[in-house]
């Protein structure tokens, strides 16, 4: 049945005895239509393909769509499936795309066990998902995740990198299944921490200060902690989450089951250090127990007792990872920036150059002209005028 569907039409159409509904073509738009069923329902169609193999889909139901809106996406999708699109297929697609909430929980389910930041990463793709969480993955744009991005920012740039970091992860793994074909974070640019970094470390002073208070301790556990810290240049989490069954005397190293890389590391430990280990009791399966000494926990903070411990020795502004920060800086003096970044476990020299090792411009010169008086370049300069007076102000 072929008429000119109207408005007027379709709300006088006489409802049919057969069930499974009559077909009513319009004669304006070949391949729209309108199948009316006995229960008053009428829903907007469409049929495209050749002759021999036709296909038919749905658009919408009328009075929820109405007849200018599926007129338009009739148009639409005829003009695709002219192109040689298969609807249907696509269809199905749209169907199986998960929405942003569904992927994130399913991806996060597949780091269990795997990474130690889970939490973190919850808490980021938790604030993702109250933007596009009824959004499917293929339809979110970069222009989403810079409104997004930016809007983490107003909590301070590492955190909005971080939050970048963490969404794009979750869809490079979509991309990684199928689900997308291009990642929307990738035109997101993070900001340069380069100028933020922090910088702060102990000096030669500041850490005879700190250790002499520190062995004046009375707590056996307390002193292992600090010194190990400030020894091994772990972070703190490291040494609080070792168990006595990663500890390897006879090799002299400690093994790292959950490291913030996600994978196996070992550490290697001074003769001093393994020793003040080994004297520790052992209460329960952490080299450094909780609070309750029969139960199977470990002690989860130290940031109170650092504290006091830089008050008695007068250090201000100085916070437990700049232990770490000061270890790779004298560890890159005496070995260089490539054997800090082994001793700091880090997969990129830049990371320990930016962060973990900042040189002054004062050693930077100083490792320079050493580094030219050996091969004898400077050995017969002789500074004069301006050449002098620059080389006096610069001290």
């Amino acid at each position: 049945m072929r008429k000119a569907l109207t408005q007027k039409l379709i709300e006088k159409m006489k409802l049919p005895t057969d069930p499974r509904g009559v077909l009513v073509w319009d004669k304006a738009l070949p391949g729209f239509g309108l199948r009316v069923y006995p229960s008053g329902r009428k829903v907007f169609v469409i049929q495209y393909g050749p002759a021999s193999r036709r296909k038919r889909m749905r658009l919408g139901i009328w009075g929820v769509m109405t007849l200018d809106e599926a007129k338009r996406d009739a148009k639409a999708k005829l003009l695709k499936a002219t192109g040689g699109d298969d609807l249907r297929a696509q269809a199905q697609r749209r169907r199986e795309m998960p929405t942003f909430r569904k992927w994130a929980k399913e991806y996060t389910d597949s780091l269990e066990g795997k990474r130690k930041s889970l939490t973190t990463i919850k808490t980021y793709l938790e604030e993702a998902s109250a933007r596009w969480g009824a959004t499917a993955l293929d339809l979110i744009t970069a222009r989403d995740v810079e409104a997004g991005f930016r809007s983490a920012s107003k909590r301070g740039i590492p955190t909005a990198n971080r939050w970048l970091a963490t969404v794009r992860a979750a869809f490079h793994a979509a991309l990684d299944k199928g689900f997308i074909v291009m990642n929307p974070c990738a035109p997101v640019r993070p900001f340069d921490e380069s100028d933020r970094a922090r910088t702060r470390t102990l000096d030669a002073v500041e850490l005879a200060a700190v250790v002499k208070t520190v062995s004046m301790l009375d707590n056996a556990w307390h002193q292992a902690l600090l010194l190990g810290l400030l020894e091994t240049g772990c972070r703190l989490s490291e040494l609080l989450g070792a168990k006595w069954e990663d500890l390897d005397d006879e090799a002299g190293l400690l093994v790292l089951r959950s490291p913030k890389a996600g994978r196996l590391q070992t550490v290697p430990l001074q003769p001093m250090t393994l020793a003040r280990l080994l004297d520790l009791d052992q209460v329960n399966d952490y080299i450094f127990p909780g609070r309750s000494r029969d139960s199977h926990m470990n002690r989860t903070t130290a940031r109170l007792l650092w504290k006091d411990v830089c008050a008695t020795a007068q250090v201000d502004g100085v916070t437990l990872h700049d232990c770490r920060r000061s270890v790779g800086l004298w560890v890159a003096r005496e070995a260089g920036i490539a054997v800090a970044a082994k001793v700091l476990r880090h997969s990129r020299v830049d990371v320990t150059a930016r962060t973990y090792a900042p040189f002054n411009v004062g050693e930077l010169r100083k490792a320079t002209e050493n580094a030219l008086v050996k091969q004898g370049k400077l050995l017969h300069l002789r500074p004069k005028g301006k050449v002098r007076e620059a080389k006096r102000k610069a001290g």
